[in-house]
């Protein structure tokens, strides 16, 4: 399997976020190693402190996801790159999806991406960006992928060396192996929508997900939910005090827990249009969970003949 059960990738995930975060005085009690060995040892979420430490590994790229290159040249972390969202989404009639491969493949070497790179994306005031950057890598087959717990504002705040200007060019060497198992469609499930193991998380806020705030606009042409998802609003998913920081690992597990997802489930996250569901697709894979992007998301299903369910309490099937 491309990624382990959710009981073992939440173990290492606690393993590895304790001494770095500093919520916890030593290193979590376990028994002996798992003897299922690790396929990946890179973390989803990563801290300040610990991309600090590695920024003079050859192996690290840095991109920094964001509307324009603005914000960017005012300030930003040594070495990092710049990567416009816009050209990680193909803007269509269904919404934001993922470009062809052969385009993201450009895209990536031209900030310096190669096949044996540890990238690390993060924003600013938004984890959507970030978050969507890993979606986009995980798509692409590339393993060595992680975020940037917090983003531009926890660096900062930590005090760490920045820099100013447009960055330093590069050009990498990317053969991306797409892999299919990712990013699904309506279709994919429609035939699944029965499986006891199939988790949908519906990452909008409540009023979407129930339908009280009706039609979006045009984007929608109906109201209401995938019969059977469960709403996790992604801005749950991080601290309220302005850090931008993730939820602990422990609260991110009982918020899951909580919207009807067991151990074992394959989660399903989507949104309207597919770009707040990246926070909830990095937090699932975060957790361990199985994990796959509709990435056409509520406008594409609610434009298709497909069941529907309005006014559900949140949470609810």
């Amino acid at each position: 399997m491309r990624k382990l059960n959710a009981a073992l990738r939440v173990l290492t995930a606690l393993t590895f976020m304790a001494p770095l975060v500093g919520c916890a005085d030593s290193t979590p009690e376990t028994e002996d190693p798992p003897s299922e060995p690790q396929e990946s040892s890179v973390p989803v979420i990563v801290t300040a402190e610990w991309l600090n430490e590695r920024l003079d590994d050859p192996e690290l790229v840095v991109l920094q996801v964001a509307r324009d290159a603005a914000a960017f040249e005012a300030g930003h972390i040594p070495g990092a790159r710049f990567v416009a969202w816009r050209e990680m989404t193909l803007d269509n009639d269904v919404g934001t999806e993922m470009p062809p491969a052969a385009d993201l493949d450009r895209l990536f070497e031209s900030v310096g991406v190669s096949d044996d790179t540890h990238v690390v994306f993060y924003g600013s005031g938004n984890p959507i960006w970030a978050a969507r950057g890993f979606v986009t890598m995980d798509h692409l087959g590339h393993d060595r992928v992680s975020v940037l717990d917090g983003g531009w504002e926890t660096w900062e705040a930590a005090g760490y060396a920045t820099e100013t200007g447009p960055g330093t060019p590069a050009t990498g060497s990317f053969n991306p192996v797409v892999d299919e198992g990712v990013v699904v469609s309506a279709d994919w499930i429609m035939e699944n929508l029965g499986r006891e193991d199939l988790a949908l998380v519906d990452a909008r806020p409540v009023d979407e997900y129930t339908g009280e705030r009706g039609q979006l606009d045009d984007r929608a042409m109906k109201p209401g939910h995938i019969p059977g998802a469960h709403n996790v609003f992604y801005q749950e998913l991080v601290e309220t005090d302005g850090t931008g920081q993730y939820l602990p690992l422990s609260a991110l597990a009982a918020r899951y827990e909580a919207a009807g997802v067991d151990v074992g489930d394959t989660v399903v996250s989507y949104c309207m249009i597919g770009m707040r569901a990246s926070v909830t697709y990095l937090v699932s894979r975060h957790l361990g969970y199985e994990t796959v992007f509709y990435d056409g998301s509520w406008h594409d299903w609610s434009m298709r003949d497909l069941p529907a369910v309005p006014g559900s309490e949140p949470g609810a099937p």
